[in-house]
């Protein structure tokens, strides 16, 4: 790491190639750790360098942690999710990287004869003549040769050459060890098919070789292509007898070998895929830190191609530059743990100390609790709930003030962080004291939620929700992932979480960690126990189906046009199966609804009259005609607010639930609207199905409870029935 200069290359997570932007000077006898991985590397690292690593065998969550906190005793061992194979240019190679393989694992070290038992021999003849090269026999029915390349492994420093006293050696010129994945796909495949053997039963590919410097080789290049390398050293026996170490390099990677009785065996690795690590203490080293331009931080160490962390921080960056703003300037960090406060404190005093020259100031007293500066400043570090007396701020930073879920859904630890934060800390910040609050929204009743409710006009709110929404800081479209515009893959793997959550019946999860707006576990207008999603939705022939549309006829004005459709199941359960929500001109909106009428044929559809009598009935009914959408339209006048228009609905939902399919793109939306009804700012999809209630009323009749009919006495067929009697007993009518 010392040898790395500004401009330099490295790779990061992905395999792509990332610039060196910033190294440091060498910090002098610093604490530090042996890190080693389970492919049988080992790294030496700071005390306070980070890695991206998971603890919870259970849940796939990745955390930042500092070096000597993976030092610690636990029941898992901290595994770093895999790096992927490095992406890199093809180059121009003298020798085929197959042939080059072939040779390193069965050639003579002295010549390009290849040792290949018989049954191999004619394929492995075969397919370096179909690469262009020339093969002859021997007198040795278990050796080939390759004609008229000889020079070329000169030149390589691979074998001798008496002529010019120049002594070669086995080894992979580094020339190939960056080349393209397919040609280092080739090299390793030319190496496995001679001196590698695959399990039959599960496809571990494994190469084994007396030279050290080979078996790395083979080890990199396995890691190159994306793969994890395990690392064995042994003794190798002949006989009974000692012949030295040998040393082994396992894999799993399908298509590692090319020869047919090899490539058919070889497969994929599907149980830990990743690198596991194991932390323990070491003498104090000279290190240096490094900065890279990768979106993620992250880049690779060591020769198993660990991925570790380079990143940056609100709580440290700005902290350092708002204390060189002016002399006498106090910070006062604060966060949910007090190791995590003095965790943030170290990073900012160690950026000072890296950044001296450039901020103007360098460090005092450098306690990690309280630390001072050259200018006069000062840096406190406390935990929520910590004491902070003594101290006075011109900045505030409170970063993750609760641990997670558990602590930010009790209202005992809620009302905790409230009481902390007014008595303790907003009260040792001075007049005109700036704020930071850095967190993850997990519930309405959070510190966040509760600053916003009591002085929400004061705060400036900057919130990056993994999928972009309405007015998007960012400038993204509705819909698009965050890093979804390049190769880095989260965009990817945020959808990917998305539908796991929504399988998993987590939205609640998805709305509060990735989007930054958490909902109630219960709902108040609508409970959560009325939402009733399911694996499967009957089939349409089964239902009663309706629909409902809650317009926006005025463009610009941010509002949404709701169309729904819903159904009634033979046991009269109603089913949402459909929504179409988008801010759209009415021409969009007008062809969705005639789309939904098309597809679903329901029996009516419930609309607003002051909506539809607003400009856009004509162009509906044209559209409707000329594209055979037919259906009964019924207008309903608005009546109250959206709390009464509601009602309809909510006495159903009440009553019998509201069914959906649990995959439906359209649920987390859904779901958050209506278990946060009516404090949102936009209900349209509320709205559209209080109409679908109010519609299904008046369409669906119910029965009397013994199923008797009761008719009304009617005295002049009474009358009348009497009068024929008398006509027929012959006595006129005029006698009654």
């Amino acid at each position: 790491m010392g040898e790395l200069r500004v401009g330099d290359r490295v790779f990061d997570e992905r395999g792509q190639p990332c610039d060196v932007t910033w190294v440091s000077p060498v910090w002098r006898d610093r604490p530090c750790y042996s890190v080693r991985t389970d492919c049988g590397d080992e790294v030496v690292a700071d005390r306070d360098h980070e890695w991206l690593v998971r603890l919870c065998g259970k849940r796939e969550v990745y955390k930042i942690k500092e070096t000597h906190t993976l030092c610690r005793k636990r029941s898992k061992r901290a595994m770093v999710r895999r790096a992927g194979g490095l992406e890199l240019p093809a180059v121009e190679l003298p020798i085929d990287p197959y042939l080059l393989g072939v040779w390193l694992g069965d050639g003579s070290s002295d010549s390009l004869r290849i040792t290949s038992s018989l049954e191999d021999q004619p394929w492995l003849r075969g397919e370096l003549e179909r690469l262009g090269y020339r093969t002859g026999g021997t007198s040795v029915p278990t050796l080939f040769s390759v004609l008229g390349v000889r020079d070329k492994f000169v030149s390589l420093g691979l074998i001798n050459d008496p002529h010019h006293n120049t002594y070669g050696r086995k080894h992979v010129p580094a020339i190939y060890m960056r080349g393209s994945r397919e040609q280092r796909l080739s090299l390793l495949q030319g190496l496995v098919d001679t001196d590698g053997t695959v399990c039959r039963k599960r496809g571990q590919v494994t190469f084994c070789n007396t030279r050290i410097e080979l078996a790395q080789a083979v080890r990199e290049l396995a890691r190159s292509l994306g793969v994890k390398a395990g690392w064995v050293e042994g003794r190798a026996t002949l006989e009974g007898r000692d012949c030295g170490p040998v040393y082994r390099v396992s894999f799993y990677l399908a298509g590692a070998a090319r020869m047919p009785r090899k490539a058919d065996l070889c497969r994929d690795q599907y149980r830990t895929p990743h690198t596991y690590i194991e932390v323990t203490p070491t003498e104090p080293r000279d290190t240096v830190c490094i900065e890279v331009n990768s979106l993620s931080h992250l880049f690779l160490c060591g020769r198993s191609m660990t991925p570790t962390h380079n990143s940056t921080y609100g709580s440290v960056h700005f902290p350092a530059f708002f204390l060189a703003q002016k002399r006498g300037l106090r910070v006062i960090g604060a966060s949910n743990t007090a190791d995590l406060a003095y965790s943030f404190s170290r990073k900012v005093r160690l950026l000072v100390q890296q950044k001296a020259d450039l901020l103007g100031y360098d460090l005092g007293r450098e306690a990690e609790e309280l630390w001072t500066t050259t200018n006069d400043g000062e840096y406190k570090a406390a935990g929520v709930g910590g004491v902070i007396t003594g101290s006075r701020a011109d900045l505030g930073i409170i970063d993750d003030p609760v641990k997670g879920r558990k602590d930010a859904d009790s209202e005992v630890n809620q009302k905790a962080v409230w009481d902390w934060y007014w008595g303790d800390f907003h009260s040792r910040l001075k007049p005109g004291a700036r704020q930071v609050l850095i967190m993850t929204r997990w519930a309405e009743g959070d510190l966040g939620g509760r600053l916003l409710e009591a002085e929400g006009d004061k705060w400036d709110i900057l919130r990056l929700p993994a999928q972009a929404e309405d007015d998007d800081p960012l400038g993204r479209a509705p819909g698009e992932f965050l890093w979804s515009d390049d190769e880095y893959g989260f965009g990817a793997k945020l959808r990917e979480d998305r539908e796991s959550l929504i399988k998993a019946g987590r939205l609640r999860d998805w709305n509060a960690l990735y989007q930054q707006r958490p909902t109630s576990e219960e709902g108040t207008y609508f409970k959560s126990e009325w939402l009733r999603p399911q694996a499967k939705v009957p089939d349409r022939a089964r239902l009663r189906v309706y629909g409902a549309s809650d317009y926006a006829v005025s463009e610009g004005k941010g509002d949404y046009t709701a169309h729904v459709v819903v159904g009634l199941d033979p046991e009269a359960r109603l089913w949402l199966l459909d929504v179409w929500r988008q801010k759209a001109a009415s021409d969009r909106w007008v062809e969705a609804f005639c789309d939904l009428v098309k597809r679903w044929k329901p029996i009516g559809w419930a609309e607003e009259g002051g909506q539809i009598k607003s400009g856009v009935g004509p162009f509906l009914v044209r559209e409707m005609r000329e594209r055979e959408a037919f259906v009964a339209r019924t207008q309903f006048p608005t009546r109250g607010d959206k709390s009464i228009r509601a009602q309809s609905i909510r006495g159903r939902m009440a009553m019998g639930g509201l069914y959906y399919d649990a995959a439906a793109p359209w649920r987390g939306d859904l779901e958050h609207e209506i278990l946060g009804f009516p404090a949102l700012k936009h209900d349209d999809q509320v709205d559209a199905l209080g109409l679908a209630g109010q519609l299904l009323d008046t369409m669906v009749a119910g029965e009397a409870a013994s199923g008797l009919k009761v008719l009304a006495r009617d005295r002049w067929a009474a009358a009348f029935a009497k009068a024929r009697q008398i006509d027929a007993a012959g006595t006129g009518w005029k006698a009654i």
